[in-house]
């Protein structure tokens, strides 16, 4: 199920690219991002219009990144410093089935994202039996790692996906305007026991 929600993920914000003001959209390929972290968040940074910090390369050594990171094994890495070791990964022999299966539902959309399938050239239309089976087993997964899960994290966790879910149907203003509230709120709460505000107006967090 990963794969269809990439594909839904990627062409919803293609969608969104071309239907919106284009020059406020950056894309950011991973592989760029880990070979040279610092120069693609200045990018990023300048598009936002933001102040950039060395310290963003090092979001695995904060309290937020462990956390999240034991929420699922898909996340370990958010606790681990950036690094290009695992570029080119599935390309091992071992994987080889993995991809296979991958590319059967994105072979169609790599190539606009600068990947090249490794040993499809179509995308394959699967049956109704067949996603039934995908979904069945997908909620068996997460039923049982909801079961491994602290409450608390899984809380958490349950917030983040039904944030990803909204982004998905489209519903981005309305989520957006609620998270930067919640942001907001959230950065009042510190900012009272802060303490003194830099030179640049902005409480040391």
């Amino acid at each position: 199920m990963i794969a269809f929600a990439w594909r839904a993920d990627q062409r919803a914000a293609l969608a969104a690219e071309r239907t919106g003001d284009w020059r406020r959209w950056v894309r950011v390929r991973y592989e760029d991002l880990v070979r040279n972290c610092d120069s693609v968040l200045q990018h990023l940074c300048r598009a936002l219009e933001i102040s950039f910090t060395p310290k963003m390369a090092n979001f695995n050594a904060s309290e937020e990144a462990v956390r999240t990171a034991s929420l699922s094994p898909l996340w370990t890495g958010l606790s681990s410093p950036v690094t290009t070791s695992r570029i080119g990964q599935f390309r091992q022999p071992r994987h080889r089935r993995f991809v296979i299966a991958v590319e059967d539902v994105l072979a169609d959309d790599m190539e606009e994202f600068g990947y090249r399938p490794l040993y499809r050239t179509r995308s394959r239309n699967h049956s109704a039996a067949e996603l039934s089976q995908f979904v069945a087993r997908d909620e068996a997964l997460r039923r049982q790692a909801a079961g491994a899960r602290d409450p608390r994290r899984e809380a958490v966790f349950n917030r983040r996906e039904h944030l990803l879910s909204q982004l998905r149907l489209g519903n981005l203003n309305p989520i957006i305007t609620r998270s930067i509230a919640a942001c907001h709120a959230e950065d009042g709460r510190r900012a009272l026991s802060a303490g003194p505000i830099t030179d640049d107006g902005r409480h040391q967090l």
